[in-house]
């Protein structure tokens, strides 16, 4: 596992833009390309508004259905996805701090840890994550506009009506993702507070029909504690599942910005934004006349009729922040490897006919909440390997990272400190591959069941045993086979400095 002995190197002229342009209502330039000192205008507190606005949609607040699907009653539903999501959230918060450090998103900045080329992982779970995430916005909305419309003018509910109606909610979600960064983060704000009061809204809409003492059914894993541990995995898959996207809008904060108030407002986004959402999903569910229903129709069916024009508005707005986040976050991520064929934009529209394809496929072809826990567990035992890698790589790292040396295409190749073995950190991969594969052997879900599963007594643990496992192997491969030459001995200033030098461009 030897690495090549190389020195940091000036970004060849040209590679950076004499100037990006990221205002609202204009057409964001930069992707996943270096955002220099002088552009970056962003605040901790953006953050807390990026989850908030994003978590507010149909398509988050149905995961917290799940557990009362799984059979728990009201108040287990409660205490499995506070556990999960706060477990999550903590394992979240440091994973902006790469943004600030790198000036990129969250799947260039791994190379780091995977090498040059080994970020393409951290772009492909990105993208699964996304297309996943997108799909469930656009079925949830698709759903509640069939349902609404069905009760309103007695319209179809077929799967015909059903495809229309998701491909008039992606229309609408694309358009603030092709757009980019500072119209995502007005549209978080502003949809966070109006979707938030219709959110609340329909809580007090339906809080005559609430019970409290609402005891579940049968439970799905045919014990209480494996079904509230495989709950508490749903909880904390939400927060875990957005370890690729913090980069996005923290890559535009500057160095004045502290690592304290970044973790502070990104924990404190992440983990109120979540509860409220999934929270809200059990409460809805438990007063489900048919516990069979789909999430949509099930709230349809409860809710006065005079209210389905304030659900159906509730529906609609909530996808756009939340669809455009997943579309951003994924177009940023295919650019990371398919940067010369086509810009952000582009990218991000292919990828919104993509995300149609594959919700239809999901859910008209297949069982939806098969289908979901399906993405849930897969999303879990890939992502917190990655996750364990990047956090023990930044604190042996002591967070110090060359951000010229992590972009692909600078011309620096095997120059660059990331180089490490033809692009590839080997210690990053031993440590992530079995990792990812003991966690699916040990997943416990109502569509797979590992063969390492029952000796948990049908506990799910398949994220936490993935985490742990890879944690501890990176580690020790490092202390074991040093990486060497990886720790710049230039600050970012003077690295930018020398950058744009390079390129004949002076600093603001």
């Amino acid at each position: 596992m030897s690495d090549a002995s190389m020195s940091p190197t000036a970004a060849p002229a040209g590679h950076i833009a004499a100037r990006g342009v990221d205002t609202v209502g204009k057409l964001e330039t930069r992707g996943t390309d270096y955002i220099p000192l002088s552009e970056r205008h962003g605040k901790a507190s953006e953050l807390f508004w990026v989850w908030m606005g994003g978590q507010f949609c149909l398509g988050i607040i149905v995961l917290g259905s799940l557990p009362v699907i799984f059979g728990l009653g009201w108040w287990s539903s409660v205490t499995a996805l506070t556990v999960g999501i706060a477990i999550g959230s903590l394992l979240y918060m440091p994973l902006a701090l790469f943004g600030p450090r790198t000036g990129t998103n969250d799947p260039v900045a791994s190379g780091a840890h995977f090498g040059i080329r080994g970020r393409v992982l951290g772009a492909a779970i990105s993208i699964f994550v996304a297309l996943g995430f997108y799909a469930l916005v656009i079925w949830t909305g698709g759903q509640a506009v069939m349902v609404a419309g069905n009760h309103l003018f007695d319209s179809s509910t077929g799967d015909g009506a059903l495809v229309i109606s998701m491909a008039i909610v992606a229309v609408v979600t694309v358009v603030i993702a092709v757009y980019g960064h500072a119209t995502l983060i007005m549209t978080y704000r502003a949809f966070a507070v109006v979707v938030g009061l219709l959110l609340v809204a329909l809580v007090f809409v339906q809080l005559p029909d609430f019970n409290a003492s609402y005891h579940g059914g049968s439970y799905i894993l045919g014990s209480f504690w494996s079904t509230w541990v495989l709950s508490v995995a749903v909880g904390a898959s939400l927060p875990i599942s957005y370890a690729t996207f913090g980069g996005d809008y923290s890559r535009y904060f500057p160095r004045t910005v502290s690592d304290r108030s970044i973790i502070f407002w990104n924990g404190l986004g992440m983990f109120l934004s979540c509860w409220l959402a999934l929270v809200i999903g059990a409460y809805l569910t438990t007063m489900f006349a048919n516990q069979g229903d789909l999430f949509v129709v099930g709230i349809a069916a409860s809710i006065p009729h005079w209210f389905l024009v304030p659900f159906l508005i509730l529906a609609i707005l909530g996808t756009w922040p939340q669809g455009g986040l997943c579309l951003y976050g994924c177009g940023l991520s295919t650019t990371t490897v398919s940067w010369r064929v086509a810009g952000r934009a582009a990218t991000t529209i292919v990828l919104s006919a993509i995300g149609v394809a594959v919700v239809y496929i999901a859910t008209v072809v297949y069982n939806g909440i098969d289908s979901l826990t399906a993405f849930v567990t897969i999303m879990n035992v890939t992502i917190s390997p990655w996750m364990a890698v990047m956090l023990v790589g930044f604190v042996l790292r002591r967070g110090r990272y060359a951000p010229l040396d992590l972009q692909p295409y600078t011309g620096l190749g095997a120059r660059s400190i990331y180089w490490f073995t033809a692009g590839i950190n080997a210690r990053a991969f031993v440590a992530w591959i079995p990792a990812a594969v003991i966690g699916f052997l040990f997943s416990n879900t109502s569509l797979y069941t590992g063969p390492f599963a029952n000796s948990l007594n049908g506990i799910d643990l398949s994220y936490a045993t993935a985490f742990g496992i890879a944690a501890l192997i990176y580690f020790a491969l490092v202390k074991l086979f040093p990486e060497r030459n990886v720790i710049p001995e230039l600050d970012e200033v003077e690295r930018e400095d020398e950058m744009l030098a390079a390129a004949g461009i002076a600093q603001a």
